[in-house]
């Protein structure tokens, strides 16, 4: 028993002695200090500063115990100099932790990947295919240049109940024309029971905020014709909803960028009118062969004001039959 107690010693003496020589300390002291940089970039900042300071304190202590450093006659400036060298390079190795754990480098997951290209692919798009609509307060007469069009979106349930496009006025040839004009205007009108001539309309906007050219914009508007209330059929200002609405769908084409699409929402019959704005369109973009469906920007618009109001006209601006 003590023989075997003695062989152990021994070969633990020989293994302590083994691991004190120079080429396993220098060693020995690297690969710690590199699994404490690999930890460091695994962000385990405890273990990463445990190992640094194991290896740093490994080859500080050999240093000093080596001969040379024992019997010189500079012994104690030695010593200073090397425990010197041990505390500056595991002050940066402290500090070196406390950057990265401060960076707090966040490698992404295979998801975050796929949503972070999602993204950037949505706002490509985005940044391509951006359509606004405008629409604001106006009023007869409509000006048209010369030798252009002026399009409306005639308000008439019986002549345009679904989608029929737009009521087309040419402008003059040689000089801006006006619509209505001045003498139609001024008529005298018979029907004065409404007491509005439907003078007051819309004027709306569509343009392309994107860099790229697009192709039949559809925007697809609902229509809600009032009827009179049933309890007041000599009072049409009395009205109600007919609890049907009417898709109509307009087209800007071509929508490039920069030069906008305007036209105009007149109501000529005497029902009011409610006017619900999209909230989307579809487009063809230059280079591709299917329609695609965006999100359309409104600006300026309260959420609750989702919608267009135009009352009842007293004027059939275009002789066209009313409902």
């Amino acid at each position: 028993m003590g023989l075997r107690l003695e062989r152990i010693r021994a070969a633990c003496g020989w293994v302590l002695a083994k691991l004190w020589d120079w080429p396993v300390v220098a060693g020995g002291a690297l690969l710690i200090y590199g699994v404490g940089a690999g930890a460091l970039y695994g962000d385990d900042y405890f273990i990463a500063s445990v190992l640094f300071f194991i290896a740093i304190v490994w080859i500080t202590a050999r240093a000093l115990a080596w001969e040379e450093t024992k019997h010189h006659e500079n012994r104690r400036t030695i010593s200073t100099v090397l425990v010197f060298i041990g505390v500056v390079v595991f002050a940066f190795s402290f500090w070196w932790v406390r950057y990265r754990a401060g960076q707090k480098i966040h490698t992404p997951t295979a998801e975050e990947n796929a949503a972070a290209t999602v993204a950037a692919l949505k706002q490509q798009d985005d940044s391509r295919t951006a359509v606004e609509l405008e629409c604001e307060w106006d009023h007869l007469p409509i000006q048209i240049p010369a030798n252009e069009f002026a399009h409306v979106l005639l308000l008439n349930k019986k002549m345009r109940k679904s989608g029929m496009g737009f009521y087309d006025l040419p402008g003059g040839y040689s000089k801006n024309y006006s619509w209505p004009t001045k003498n139609q205007l001024n008529l005298p009108h018979p029907k004065k029971a409404l007491g509005n001539m439907g003078e007051t309309i819309y004027r709306c906007k569509v343009s392309n905020q994107g860099n790229t050219k697009l192709f039949d914009v559809a925007l697809t508007f609902r229509l809600q014709y009032m009827v009179p209330t049933p309890s007041s059929p000599a009072n049409p200002g009395n009205q109600h909803g007919d609890n049907q609405e009417y898709p109509y769908e307009i087209v800007a084409n071509p929508l490039p960028p920069g030069i906008p699409f305007t036209f105009y929402v007149v109501n000529e019959c005497p029902a009011n009118v409610i006017v619900f704005q999209p909230s989307q369109y579809t487009t063809l973009i230059l280079g591709e062969s299917q329609r695609r469906q965006f999100p359309l920007l409104i600006p300026h618009r309260n959420p609750l004001e989702f919608f267009m109001m135009l009352f009842g006209s007293s004027v059939d601006w275009t002789g066209e039959p009313c409902d």
